[in-house]
């Protein structure tokens, strides 16, 4: 019970065979993360900047809302402006 027949080696070694060069592709693709400084920095200033072009282009569209979920989800990143919040009130709103 506990061994295994020729041709079930013979099938497994097919198998592999069969199986390998798809296990490499998926290796290959696979990367390690790398813990340098310098990465961590690059990250971190490419979020604020994609964050400020977000803030900028809810202020200018009033987006009020989204301007306040953005606060909260970065809240040191906030300039309170309230420009945008007096617009709200000069700006109709549109009932559908």
């Amino acid at each position: 019970m506990g061994e295994l027949s020729t041709i079930q080696l013979i099938i497994i070694g097919i198998g592999v065979i069969i199986a390998l060069p798809s296990l490499i592709d998926l290796f290959k693709g696979l990367s390690v993360p790398s813990f340098s400084r310098s990465g961590t920095t690059a990250n971190i200033s490419t979020t604020v900047s994609q964050w400020e072009k977000l803030y900028t282009s809810c202020e200018k569209l009033c987006l009020t809302n989204a301007c306040k979920k953005l606060d909260e989800v970065f809240p040191l990143l906030v300039e309170k402006d309230e420009n945008c919040f007096q617009k709200e009130d000069d700006i109709e709103t549109l009932d559908d």
